[in-house]
């Protein structure tokens, strides 16, 4: 039996969770480099790799920056490969072996500059991704990543949950260092960048990840709670009332520091509406001792004086993210509770439920020291 059909009856029963993004590295080195993605085989079984290509979109374009580089040979279950980015050679990636002491799996022509987003396609059989399945990505196609919590210039980004979400990024599934991470305390020397590339980035292997959940979820939108019958439908219990668009209600989560004195954490709200606007914001109380109040299509769980974290987001694919850091915060002493809530426009659900926005789930965290 063929492997490209064996491939393809894996994809179909298990989904789009086969072959993942799990590190990009844009180096601190002359050229920018080296450049290189990692990619994972996260399925049961072997993949046929002709199968799959990669793109890459330059400087907030809707567009790919050139026909999607097709991958070739196979990839057993488990095992990572290597694309070197800005290498023409298949055989070169002289700078990536001058790093590393061996060569990339595979190498294609299009560079990246930390700011760009990188697309994993399934069957871009016409050389661009029309008629494509986008299956990962990292980055918000339309975005330019500078100043953006996936902002990866002269650094590195390292995928901690390797689990498909169906291709849109969530950057609370990575360990995000930020910009010029692979030149902190080197002064621009470059052994020391060199020496620092080498100790902190992982080729073909699977490194530890400092991306810790903190805080627990509360308010539901469950038994009975929802203002219009739209209770989520429990495949993820912790989530808010259903919308328009994902009966499982959208749902929050917090990442990082909650530390009184140096907080830095990240709010990642999934499952809204596409090109929602995404207000986060805190509140000191828990709304109805925890259980919330009808507002809108969902719940309002946070509350006492709230404060709006940011001006509005716009949604991008479904997940929308906010780092915060003590620039964001009032002042707060350790011990304290702070409570966490996104709102978001929902304005297909008007009609059946009258009313234009809903609410994700809330997170309730306890600051440390």
């Amino acid at each position: 039996m063929p492997l490209s059909f064996i491939a393809a009856c894996l994809l179909s029963a298990h989904g789009l969770n086969a072959l993942l993004i799990t590190e990009i590295v844009d180096g601190p080195l002359p050229g920018g480099q080296p450049k290189w993605i990692e990619l994972a085989n996260v399925s049961g079984s072997t993949l046929d790799l002709a199968q799959f290509s990669v793109g890459v979109m330059h400087n907030g374009s809707l567009s790919l920056s050139g026909p999607p580089h097709r991958l070739s040979g196979e990839l057993s279950s488990g095992e990572r490969m290597v694309v070197a980015m800005g290498n023409i050679s298949p055989t070169s990636g002289p700078v990536f072996y001058s790093t590393y002491g061996l060569q990339p799996d595979d190498t294609m022509s299009a560079l990246i500059n930390g700011d760009d987003v990188i697309l994993l396609y399934m069957d871009a059989s016409s050389g661009s991704d029309q008629g494509a399945e986008l299956i990962d990505s990292f980055g918000w196609a339309g975005y330019d990543g500078t100043g953006s919590v996936w902002e990866y210039t002269d650094s590195y980004a390292r995928r901690c949950l390797e689990q498909s979400n169906g291709g849109p990024f969530d950057p609370s599934q990575w360990h995000l260092p930020g910009p010029g991470a692979l030149e902190e305390g080197c002064g621009g020397d470059p052994l020391c960048e060199k020496a620092l590339l080498i100790a902190v980035t992982s080729p073909w292997s699977q490194a530890e990840c400092s991306v810790q959940p903190v805080g627990s979820p509360y308010c539901p939108g469950s038994g009975g709670a929802c203002p219009c019958g739209n209770d989520n439908d429990g495949s993820d219990p912790n989530s808010g009332c259903s919308n328009s668009s994902h009966a499982a209600g959208a749902r929050l989560r917090t990442f990082g520091a909650a530390s009184a004195s140096a907080p830095s954490l990240s709010l990642t709200c999934d499952n809204i509406p596409p090109n929602s606007t995404v207000i986060f914001f805190e509140g000191r109380q828990a709304v109805a001792s925890g259980s919330g109040a009808p507002f809108g299509s969902g719940l309002r769980c946070a509350g006492g004086m709230t404060h709006r974290l940011a001006t509005p987001i716009q949604g991008n694919g479904g997940s929308t993210s906010l780092a915060i850091d003590a620039g964001d915060l009032t002042p707060r002493s350790p011990g304290t509770e702070t409570y966490f809530q996104a709102w978001y426009e929902d304005r297909a659900r008007f009609e059946s439920c009258g009313g234009m926005f809903n609410l994700s789930n809330a997170m309730r965290v306890v600051w440390a020291p």
